[in-house]
Order: C-alpha cells, then sequence, then structure tokens
C-alpha cells in the first residue's frame, strides 16, 4: 500500500554492508555517448564519436568533533580515435578527487550560528553555482587544495572564504590510452574567494555578493597565462 511504501526505508549501501552509523559510502556511475556530424573547429572536418565513462565513490567517517572525508574519481574514454579532441577536460583516470578533514564550527561572531571549517582537497560548489561550481555535465570535476570556511547566521545570512591553489589534472601519454598520474597543485597558482549572501535583500529578493582572486605565475611543469 502507498502508506506501507512510505514507511519504507530507501535503500543504503551502508545498512547492506553493516557499516556502523559513522560511515558513509556513496557513489556514481555515468556512461554517455557522444557524437558529431559536421565538424565546427577549424581545421577539423568530418564526424566524430566518443563514449565517456564517470564513476566517483566517496567515503566520509564522522567522529565526534570532525569529519574525514575521501572521494575517488575515474574519467575515461573509449571508441575514441587519434582525430577525438580529447584532453584534461575529459578524461582523468583513477586519481584522488577529494580528501580533507572538515571540523564544526558553531556559535562564532553569533550565537546561534553554525559554521564548517574544511581543509585538505576538495570540490567547491558556491552560492547558486554561475561562478565556481563542481562539474556537472563535463566528464572531469575541477578539484582544489586548501581551506575553506562557510557560516551561516541564525537568520540564514551566508558568508563563505576560502584560498586554495587549483588542482591541475594530469595523465600519462595519450588522452586515448586511459593511463593515470597522480593529480597535483602548484603553489604559484593560486585562487581565493569571498562570499555574501544575505536571507533577503531590504526589498526581499535574493542576492549574493562575490570577490574573487586568480593569481598565476609560471613554473617547470606548468605553463600559465600570468594572469
Amino acid at each position: 500500500s502507498p502508506a506501507g511504501a512510505a514507511d519504507t526505508p530507501p535503500w543504503r549501501l551502508g545498512a547492506t554492508l553493516g557499516l556502523p552509523s559513522s560511515l558513509m559510502l556513496s557513489g556514481q556511475h555515468r556512461m554517455r555517448y557522444e557524437t558529431l556530424n559536421g565538424q565546427f573547429r577549424n581545421g577539423r572536418a568530418g564526424g566524430d564519436q566518443a563514449l565517456m565513462f564517470r564513476t566517483s565513490l566517496l567515503a566520509e567517517i564522522n567522529f565526534d568533533q570532525f569529519k574525514i572525508g575521501v572521494e575517488g574519481l575515474d574519467s575515461r574514454v573509449a571508441l575514441a580515435d587519434a582525430g577525438t579532441p580529447l584532453g584534461n577536460t575529459d578524461i582523468n583516470p583513477l586519481d584522488l578527487l577529494q580528501a580533507y578533514v572538515e571540523v564544526p564550527v558553531n556559535n562564532l561572531i553569533q550565537s546561534g550560528s553554525q559554521g564548517i571549517l574544511r581543509g585538505g582537497r576538495m570540490t567547491l560548489d558556491l552560492g547558486s553555482r554561475r561562478l565556481l561550481a563542481r562539474n556537472s555535465f563535463r566528464n572531469t570535476i575541477n578539484a582544489f587544495t586548501g581551506v575553506d570556511w562557510q557560516w551561516t547566521g541564525p537568520t540564514q545570512n551566508r558568508f563563505r572564504a576560502f584560498y586554495t591553489l587549483p588542482v591541475q589534472r594530469l595523465m600519462d601519454g595519450s588522452p586515448l590510452d586511459n593511463e593515470p598520474e597522480f593529480d597535483r597543485q602548484h603553489a604559484d597558482v593560486r585562487f581565493w574567494g569571498l562570499y555574501y549572501a544575505p536571507a533577503k535583500l531590504p526589498w526581499g529578493d535574493l542576492g549574493e555578493i562575490y570577490l574573487f582572486g586568480l593569481h598565476e605565475d609560471d613554473v617547470g611543469s606548468l605553463a600559465t597565462s600570468n594572469r
């Protein structure tokens, strides 16, 4: 009956495996076929195709005073050939996407506020996700190494500050080989941001204020735009 179905808890991997409630496992697998008939890129002709795979597995362990999270990502391709324009926005085989420690910081600045301080390698979703977001459609996902502080006041006004080193996605050899190489970050490429969103603007609408900074310098293994 509908009432009985509503009382049935959803299926959980951890419960099926008999894992403790402090350990959470979640994963995702996506397979997408892409085909193109008639090139739009300059200097190319004919059609193209690719079968994209993206698999992720996240494990989080909750302790009394902090949380540890580790997530692996495998992004690879099949059915492509030497003429397929592939790069690290398409392929990032078997790598560490996230590895962080998260600490709750409540009642800071204002009584009744809630906060989270996170450090390590992480993905970032900020506000309405217009300028900074964990990639949904693309086959690879941006990651950052640094610190991220999120604060929510008792009236639901939100503030956030982060300072990170963007992670450079790497692969060994040709993209068609799907051979992994451990991703890394460089201290000479720095990305930081400040974010504030009041619960409501004086006239009742929602709004967000962003301030981002990007600082780049060339290093031996990475050429940047020196922005």
